[in-house]
């Protein structure tokens, strides 16, 4: 027979699409919305991420959180990766 095309849909658990924004808010310059982040997620970004790492990046000049959103500021961005995986640990 003929095949005229294949999509596969990878369906994203409550914990992955928390992470998966995550990674992809804190690339852009605005950031995370804490509560588009629940409304998207049905988690609290305090619950996905430690409130201790977010202050010590606040506290190094890397990131920002003014309690409604979180954002890497340049500098933060600079070390993306490195933010990423502190703030994504235990």
């Amino acid at each position: 027979g003929n095949t005229i095309g294949c999509e596969t849909a990878v369906v994203l658990d409550q914990t992955e699409t928390a992470e998966e924004l995550v990674l992809t808010g804190l690339r852009l310059d605005q950031g995370i919305q804490r509560t588009q982040f629940q409304r998207v997620t049905g988690l609290q970004l305090d619950s996905t991420l430690n409130p201790e790492k977010i202050k010590e990046l606040a506290k190094n000049g890397l990131a920002q959180d003014d309690g409604d959103r979180l954002r890497l500021t340049d500098t933060g961005r600079q070390v993306l990766d490195s933010a990423m995986k502190f703030l994504l640990t235990e």
